[in-house]
C-alpha cells in the first residue's frame, strides 16, 4: 500500500480543500514530527483502526508544488498486549473493544522541500479525508553542514534557520572571567548562536575554530574544569595559604613540646587570626570561575538553543600552534597585532534542528503506599457507576507516556476496554506530571461483579509499548 502527494491540484486532490477534523481517539500520536529534506524517515503513527487509512501530506499554505512526497507503508501491527480481536465478558454481557495499533511509514521529502506540512488521513477507498491536526516540520538539509560565524553580527549564513557571530576575549578579560589557568593556555571565544526557526529547537553538536583551513573542535568544558582546578591547586595564593597552615601546625607542635609561653601565643596567633586574615585578604575565586565555566562553556551533551531565540556559548582554542605563551599575552598591549590575530580566526558551528521531546523508557518502581489495590476516591452510589480510582506511583520517564492501557489477568471477567479507562496525571497539588512521581486515574463505567487484577502497560509518545511488569487490583465496593 502506498500513497503520494499530488503535485497539481485537481478535483480528486485531497490537498485542494480543507477536510474535516479526524474523530477523537483515531490518532493518538505521530513521531517524529521534525524531518529533514533529502532523507527518508521512518514515521510512527499510533491510534485506533489505522489500517483503514493512508497518510496524505499537504503544504501548510496553499501552493503548487513541483515535487511529490514519497510515502510507503512499512509495516502494520496491533498493540502487543491484547490479541488482535479482544472479546471480553462484562456484567452486562459480551462486548468487543477497539484495539490500539501502531503503523509505520517511510516518508521521503526531496531536497529543497523544507517547510511546514499538514498530515491528513485518507480512507483507503478514497471516500473521505480527515485533518489530523499534526504538522510536519521539514528542516533544510543545510542543517547537516557547518555554519560559518562572522566576527560581527553580519555573519555569512548558509542556513536560513541559523545565524551566528563571535567575539574573542583578550587575555586579560579571559583571566578575569575564567582564571589564569585557562587564559594562559587558550584563546577564549564567545559565540552567539541564533535559532531562527519558529518551530524547532537547535541542538548544538560541535564548534570548531582555528585559522585558514586549520580548524579543530573546541575543548569541552569538562576538560577545561580540570585545567582550571589543577592550575588553582598550584597557584601562588593556594601555595601561600597551604604553607601558612603548615607553618602554624609546625609552630603549634614545637610550642607544646618546649612549653614556652611566648611561643605558644605566637602559634595560636598564626593558627587563628593570621590564617583567617590571609584567606580573607587573598580570596579564592575558583568557585565563581568554575560556575561561569559551567554556565557558558561549550559541551556536546546539553547545549540547546530554543526556537526563535539566541544564546551565548564560550569555546576554547589552544593558541599553542600560532603563538608562544609570552607572545600571546603581549598581544593585549599591541592593538594592531591583536586585531590581525582576531581577524585571522574562523569559527563554525554544527548541529540539528529537533522537535522538543522527552522520550525515555517509562517504568513503575512501586505504588505509594506499596499496595496492589487502587483506592476508591469517588462514587455516585454503592456499586453504581462511574467509579473513580487513583493510586500514586513512583518510577521514571512519566513525561514520555502518551496513554495507559490496562489488561486483565483474567480475560473471562474483564470489562470492555471502553468500560475501564486509565490515564496518567500529576499528583494532587501539582500543576504538571513529574518525571518520577505521578498517579494513575482509573475510571470504571460498568462495575465488575468481582475484584479484578490488571497488568499495566504504557504507550509512549514515540509509539513504543512498555510492559511495566506491575499489576493493580480494582476492589469492588461493598453493597
Amino acid at each position: 500500500m502506498s500513497a503520494a502527494l499530488v503535485a497539481q491540484a485537481s478535483a480528486t486532490d485531497p490537498c485542494a480543500v480543507a477536510p474535516p477534523a479526524l474523530p477523537d481517539g483515531t490518532l493518538t500520536n505521530v513521531f517524529p514530527l521534525s524531518l529533514s529534506d533529502g532523507v527518508n524517515t521512518l514515521i510512527t503513527l499510533s491510534g485506533i483502526g489505522l489500517d483503514q487509512f493512508v497518510p496524505v501530506i499537504c503544504p501548510l499554505t496553499p501552493q503548487t508544488l513541483n515535487y511529490s512526497v514519497e510515502i510507503k507503508k512499512y509495516i502494520q501491527q496491533p498493540f502487543a498486549p491484547p490479541p488482535p480481536t479482544q472479546t471480553v465478558k462484562a456484567a452486562s454481557g459480551t462486548t468487543s473493544g477497539p484495539v490500539p495499533s501502531v503503523s509505520y511509514y517511510d516518508i521521503g521529502f526531496p531536497p529543497g522541500a523544507s517547510g511546514s506540512f499538514k498530515l491528513y488521513l485518507q480512507k483507503t477507498d478514497q471516500s473521505a479525508t480527515f485533518d489530523t491536526g499534526k504538522i510536519f516540520i521539514v528542516a533544510a538539509s543545510s542543517d547537516s553542514k557547518y555554519q560559518p560565524c562572522g566576527l560581527n553580527a553580519l555573519s555569512i549564513s548558509t542556513n536560513g534557520n541559523l545565524a551566528c557571530s563571535f567575539v574573542p576575549l583578550t587575555h586579560d578579560v579571559a583571566r578575569q572571567v575564567f582564571g589564569k589557568g585557562i587564559a594562559d593556555r587558550f584563546t577564549v571565544v564567545q559565540v552567539i548562536i541564533r535559532n531562527l526557526n519558529p518551530n524547532l529547537e537547535y541542538l548544538l553538536q560541535d564548534i570548531r575554530l582555528g585559522k585558514d583551513t586549520f580548524l579543530w573542535g573546541s575543548v569541552d568544558k569538562k576538560l577545561m574544569r580540570g585545567v582550571q582546578e589543577k592550575s588553582e591547586t598550584f597557584s601562588a595564593r593556594a601555595t601561600i595559604v597551604r604553607l601558612t597552615a603548615a607553618g602554624a601546625t609546625l609552630l603549634t607542635g614545637i610550642a607544646g613540646t618546649v612549653g614556652n609561653d611566648i611561643l605558644t601565643k605566637a602559634a595560636l596567633l598564626t593558627a587563628g587570626p593570621v590564617q583567617t586574615g590571609l584567606t580573607g585578604a587573598i580570596p579564592d575565586l575558583t568557585t565563581a570561575e568554575l560556575a561561569r565555566l559551567d554556565d557558558l562553556g561549550f559541551t556536546t551533551t546539553s547545549t540547546v538553543v530554543p526556537k526563535n531565540s539566541s544564546i551565548p556559548v564560550v569555546a576554547f582554542l589552544s593558541f599553542a600552534p600560532f603563538n608562544t605563551k609570552s607572545d600571546y599575552i603581549k598581544l593585549d598591549k599591541n592593538p594592531n597585532l591583536l586585531t590581525a590575530y582576531w581577524q585571522s580566526l574562523k569559527v563554525e558551528i554544527a548541529g540539528i534542528h529537533v522537535q522538543q521531546s522527552d522520550l525515555g523508557s517509562p517504568t513503575i518502581k512501586t505504588f505509594v503506599p506499596s499496595s496492589a489495590s487502587a483506592i476508591l476516591i469517588t462514587k455516585t452510589g454503592v456499586q453504581s457507576p462511574p467509579l473513580v480510582f487513583k493510586v500514586p506511583i513512583q518510577g521514571s520517564g512519566f513525561t514520555s507516556v502518551q496513554s495507559v492501557v490496562l489488561i486483565s489477568t483474567d480475560a473471562t471477567t474483564m470489562p470492555s476496554s471502553t468500560d475501564v479507562t486509565a490515564q496518567l496525571q500529576h499528583l494532587d497539588g501539582q500543576s504538571a506530571i513529574d518525571d518520577d512521581v505521578a498517579q494513575l486515574l482509573i475510571t470504571v463505567s460498568t462495575v465488575p461483579l468481582t475484584d479484578i487484577s490488571y497488568k499495566v502497560y504504557f504507550l509512549t509518545k514515540d509509539g513504543k509499548q512498555i510492559d511495566t511488569t506491575q499489576q493493580i487490583t480494582l476492589t469492588v465496593p461493598a453493597q
